[in-house]
């Protein structure tokens, strides 16, 4: 039988303590406008880049600090392996592309569209998502390190064998999501929708995270466990 104290003491030594850094951008008057688009051999740093439309570019390697990103339709490009630090998205549409071992450093997302997307084996550290749909997109094997994701949709996408260490969501959808190999200890699931997410047999991706009394009633009849009527 599980110590329920222990549980929760376990619960609350990985329950996120404070929210992930914010992206370190500059005010916008003060940021310069790149002359060409994202096809560059050095870094850009501290410029915006705004209305930018593109379809199935490949832009691997790309080093991004200190921007602002705003309004861009960058849609199934690949961006394997970039590296963006202190970086702020606002209204992007990046449905379909590839962001396959790409680093996110002090990033946040706002209101993007991210449906389909690859993020596989890619690290996101002190990122914050707010509005954002990831419907679809495959995450596997990457890791969140103090991430926060808010009013996002997740449904059907592939977060498998990642590694999530505090994380916060908050009135998200999940619903049909592959969860199965990632452990989601410490994390409030209680606003988020949750149904038919994927997981092991034994449910132990689960272990330790929070569920309301109607999320956690329908794991327990998943282990075949009958519910008495109230």
């Amino acid at each position: 039988m599980l110590d329920q104290k222990m549980l929760a003491e376990s619960y609350e030594k990985h329950a996120p303590k404070k929210p992930p850094a914010k992206p370190r951008v500059g005010p916008v008057d003060r940021l310069a406008e790149p002359v060409s688009d994202l096809h560059r051999s050095d870094a850009i740093a501290s410029s915006r880049i705004c209305s930018l439309q593109t379809e199935g570019q490949d832009f691997p390697d790309l080093e991004m600090k200190g921007c602002l990103v705003a309004d861009c339709i960058l849609s199934a490009c690949d961006f394997s392996s970039s590296l963006f630090e202190d970086v702020l998205f606002e209204g992007c549409d990046f449905s379909n592309s590839s962001f396959e071992l790409a680093g996110f450093r002090r990033c946040e997302f706002r209101n993007c569209k991210l449906t389909g997307s690859l993020f596989i084996e890619a690290l996101l550290e002190n990122v914050c998502l707010q509005g954002c749909n990831l419907s679809f997109a495959s995450m596997g094997r990457s890791r969140w390190k103090a991430v926060s994701a808010a009013t996002c949709d997740f449904t059907g996408s592939d977060i498998g064998d990642a590694e999530l260490s505090s994380v916060r969501l908050d009135d998200c959808r999940l619903s049909g999501a592959n969860l199965f190999g990632t452990s989601l200890l410490g994390i409030d699931m209680t606003t988020c929708l949750i149904d038919g997410i994927v997981t092991s047999d034994s449910m132990a991706e689960v272990r330790g995270c929070k569920m309301d009394t109607h999320q956690a009633a329908a794991f327990a009849r998943k282990l075949g466990i009958l519910i008495a009527d109230a």
